[in-house]
C-alpha cells in the first residue's frame, strides 16, 4: 500500500507539471525571429509553406497541440482514476 501512494504521487506531480507547463509552449514561437522563411533542425528542414513565416506556423502547430494534450491528460487521467479505485 505504500509503493502505491509513492507511485500515485509521483504520477500525480508529473501530470501537474506537464499542465501547467503546457501553456508556455505557445510561447516557443516567439523566439523565432519573425523574417525567416525556413529553419533547419536536427529532423530536417522546417518550411513555412503556406504561412507568412516559420513563426505563424510554429505557433499555429502548438496552437493545435496543446489542447490536443490537455485533453488527452483529462482522458487518460479518467480512465486510470476510474480502473484503480479499490
Amino acid at each position: 500500500m505504500k509503493h502505491f501512494k509513492k507511485n500515485s504521487l509521483l504520477i500525480g506531480t508529473t501530470i501537474i507539471i506537464l499542465i501547467v507547463i503546457s501553456p508556455y509552449l505557445l510561447y516557443i514561437s516567439e523566439s523565432i525571429s519573425p523574417d525567416i522563411k525556413q529553419i533547419e533542425t536536427i529532423f530536417g528542414t522546417i518550411k513555412s509553406g503556406y504561412f507568412p513565416s516559420i513563426q505563424a506556423y510554429v505557433y499555429w502547430i502548438f496552437a493545435k497541440f496543446v489542447p490536443f494534450f490537455l485533453l488527452t491528460i483529462l482522458y487518460v487521467t479518467t480512465k486510470i482514476g476510474g480502473l484503480l479505485q479499490f
